[in-house]
C-alpha cells in the first residue's frame, strides 16, 4: 500500500502544469511502470542479500551457512535467535549464542555447537581447537548459565 501511495505521489508530481490533465490511459501506464520498477528494485535487493559470498561486496558479512563448521541446519537454528551472519555471531559472542540456542532448542544443542561456532569465527575446523580453548569455553558456558549468587 505504501508503494502505491509513493508511486501515486511521484506520478502526480511530474504533471507538466498545475491543472494539466493526464489521460487515464497514460496515467495507468505510468502507474504500472512505477509499480514494476518498485517490484524490480525489491527483487534485486532480495537477490543481493542472498547472493553467494563470491558475489557480495567485502563489506557484507558472511552468511552463517557459508562459514566453516556451520551448515544449513545450524544456520536455521541461529536464524531463529536472530543470528543471520558472521557479524551477528561476533556481536552476540559464541557463549551467549550457545545459551540462546540451548534455551530455544534444549538438548538438541550440545557443547559441540559452542566449539563449532568458536572455530567458525577463527576460520578453522572445530576439532583443531586446542584442549585449553575448549575447557575455557566450557567454563564460560557453565559459569554464565548459573543463576546470580549460586556460583
Amino acid at each position: 500500500m505504501l508503494d502505491r501511495i509513493a508511486v501515486l505521489g511521484f506520478v502526480r508530481s511530474i504533471r507538466p502544469a498545475e491543472n494539466a490533465a493526464i489521460p487515464d490511459s497514460a496515467f495507468g501506464r505510468m502507474m504500472r511502470l512505477c509499480a514494476t520498477a518498485v517490484q524490480t528494485n525489491r527483487q534485486i535487493l532480495e537477490e543481493l542479500s542472498y547472493a553467494p559470498s563470491t558475489l557480495r561486496s567485502p563489506a557484507m558479512s558472511t552468511r552463517i551457512e557459508d562459514m566453516m563448521n556451520l551448515g544449513p541446519a545450524m544456520a536455521r537454528m541461529l536464524a531463529e535467535i536472530d543470528i543471520l551472519c558472521e557479524e551477528d555471531l561476533r556481536g552476540f559472542g559464541v557463549v551467549q549464542a550457545y545459551h540462546r540456542l540451548k534455551f530455544r532448542f534444549g538438548r538438541q544443542v550440545t557443547i559441540l555447537a559452542l566449539y563449532a561456532m568458536e572455530a567458525a569465527l577463527r576460520g578453522c575446523d572445530w576439532r583443531a581447537l586446542d584442549t585449553e580453548t575448549k575447557e575455557h569455553l566450557r567454563e564460560q558456558a557453565h559459569q554464565n548459565s548459573q543463576p546470580a549468587g549460586s556460583g
